[in-house]
């Protein structure tokens, strides 16, 4: 995995990163604790009407369908301090609870967004970590950004995720072992 404040690689398991002595414990201070679970669409920002909300979702139902032991969740919020827009990311995944709990919980992606900055990025479980890269996640994103500086949100998160499935189609393919198909699936929770 990656540091989510220096992007160095640490072990899953370290305590903090050896590269710039980062731990979770800094953002649970950080950030106001989240009283309801994060279920596919978390609008803390407040910009998707309910059209965009139907739309997102039959979108992240389609992709849900195709990768069932996945759980990808999209939330929006501003935030005040730029810089701690990856670590959010990282404390969201892995300090909140989620809706849906039957999937495996290395198998849950994030997609952030701050309307205001026009910041996204994609923060996935540690079932990613062999899975995904930087490119993969840049494409996803490039797919939606030009529509993210036009304020037209869910107009580029709905390529985004196509493009996450396009991605996530190739590595199954190519890494059977890694990414099982469906059918092979366990649902309980690690």
């Amino acid at each position: 995995m990656k540091c989510p404040r220096c992007i160095q690689n640490i072990y899953r398991t370290a305590p903090e990163c050896p590269h710039c002595g980062f731990s979770i414990d800094e953002l649970t201070n950080a950030f106001p604790p989240i009283n309801r679970p994060l279920r596919a669409i978390n609008d803390f920002a407040g910009i998707f009407r309910q059209k965009d909300r139907d739309q997102l979702e039959r979108k992240i139902d389609t992709f849900t369908r195709r990768f069932p032991q996945v759980f990808l969740t999209i939330c929006t919020v501003h935030l005040q301090n730029e810089s701690l827009f990856r670590q959010y990311g990282f404390w969201l995944l892995n300090q909140t609870t989620f809706e849906s709990e039957n999937q495996r919980h290395g198998y849950r992606l994030l997609i952030l967004l701050d309307p205001e900055s026009k910041f996204a990025t994609i923060t996935f479980g540690y079932a990613f970590d062999s899975i995904l890269n930087a490119k993969n996640t840049f494409d996803c994103l490039a797919a939606g950004h030009a529509f993210w500086l036009e304020e037209r949100y869910t107009k580029g998160l709905l390529p985004c995720i196509d493009q996450l499935a396009n991605i996530l189609k190739k590595k199954a393919a190519k890494r059977p072992q890694t990414f099982s198909p469906p059918s092979e699936i366990s649902h309980e929770s690690s």
